[in-house]
């Protein structure tokens, strides 16, 4: 198990070596998507519309298909894609309870630790991604599951050193 675990690490620092370059329209420079271990995106952007863009690029990357639920939640057509359940429309996008809405536990927390923010922990449920095809998927179930937390990094010293994977988003025509 120590050599699999092992195994893995050295192969997502290797994908945070070696970073994607995607082009994309609408950024002004070019902007460093970095995933840590948990999934989360830590953006490095020039400029305010930049960060902001990358961050709407990442959302859509990682929750398209929960944006869709939401979207048809709104309109009445979830039935469309999930099948009917049981005369309602109200399924909740990573439900972990038996019915259609999360019965219990706090499906996000964060405790800050103000005097060093690389200390900070959170919990999310069931991941960071609402892709079911993602990894960062269900990811962190079983630490929310247990009610235990992960590290939430802040410094770049932290974050570059748990990267797992990495995309460079460059602007078309660049």
């Amino acid at each position: 198990m120590a050599v699999c675990l092992a195994l893995i690490a050295s192969f997502s620092r290797a994908l945070a070596q070696h970073p994607e370059t995607i082009t994309v329209s609408g950024l002004k420079a070019s902007v460093d998507v970095l995933r840590d271990t948990w999934g989360i995106n830590h953006i490095y952007a020039g400029n305010q519309r930049d960060l902001f863009f990358a961050q709407g690029y990442c959302a859509a990357r990682d929750c398209l298909f929960q944006f869709e639920i939401w979207r048809r939640q709104a309109n009445g057509t979830v039935a469309e894609i999930l099948g009917h359940r049981g005369g309602r429309n109200s399924y909740t996008v990573n439900s972990t309870g038996p019915l259609d809405n999360q019965p219990i536990g706090a499906s996000f927390r964060m405790i800050a630790d103000l005097s060093d923010w690389d200390l900070t922990v959170m919990t999310n449920t069931p991941g960071q991604s609402g892709d079911p095809k993602s990894r960062y998927y269900s990811n962190l179930f079983e630490k929310w599951a247990k009610d235990q937390y992960f590290p939430a990094y802040f410094s770049s010293e932290k974050i570059r050193a748990n990267t797992t994977e990495r995309q460079i988003l460059v602007p078309a025509g660049e």
